[in-house]
């Protein structure tokens, strides 16, 4: 039903990851569930959608339905579709750009509930609880901090993937993707504030693009 579509997909992603210098392809899913409610808006709809990269199994995830509407709704062979595809593809092969930092980031809480229980399993082979007491205490200083940087790192990563699309795909590709933004924005910001309004998005893109051209 959506084999246009998907063999889209299929080739931009192929042709991004050519275009970007990456050594080979993530992997591709098509499954809806994993590209939707990434973060809740404030009313508690989901504001992710179309494209998802999850770094934990290096995956690029795709709601079609999202993206395209109806199945042949839109012709993929129209040169403005083709490159708002090849778009949101970028933005996400720009988190994997930066996979480690995303991993980093993504699971800092599970680091800390290591040490947390690293200290205790140890504290039973080990006289006294000072063991115990030093790695709960580091445990949760280290939760505190993803706790403190979370919702800032994750506002970077997504303005690093929309200079990493704009780096890579130019002026004509950020704006096809810059137009799907625009069209799929509800006015409800996410609950987190992690995502920039599209006239924002638009206005960094845009300064990065000029700022490239102006460079020797």
């Amino acid at each position: 039903m959506w084999s246009a579509e998907r063999a889209l997909v299929v080739e931009q992603l192929a042709e991004c990851v050519r275009m970007s210098g990456q050594s080979r392809l993530p992997r591709l899913s098509f499954d809806e569930s994993r590209a939707r409610g990434l973060v809740p808006s404030v009313d508690g709809t989901p504001t992710s959608g179309g494209m998802a990269y999850h770094c934990g199994d290096d995956t690029v995830v795709v709601d079609l339905e999202n993206l395209f509407g109806l199945p042949g709704q839109v012709d993929v062979d129209d040169p403005r579709i083709i490159d708002a595809v090849a778009g949101c593809l970028l933005h996400e092969l720009g988190h994997r750009h930066h996979r480690g930092a995303e991993l980093v980031v993504h699971w800092g809480w599970a680091l800390a509930a290591a040490v947390g229980i690293g200290g205790w399993v140890l504290s039973w082979f080990v006289d006294g609880s000072s063991i115990e007491l030093i790695a709960g205490g580091v445990a949760l200083v280290l939760f505190l901090v993803w706790c403190a940087v979370f919702v800032p790192w994750r506002r970077w990563q997504e303005r690093r993937a929309d200079h990493f699309m704009a780096d890579v795909g130019g002026a004509e590709i950020s704006d096809a993707f810059l137009a799907v933004i625009a069209h799929g924005y509800s006015g409800r910001p996410d609950k987190l504030g992690i995502y920039d309004e599209p006239d924002h998005r638009r206005r960094r893109v845009e300064q990065r693009l000029a700022r490239r051209q102006s460079s020797p």
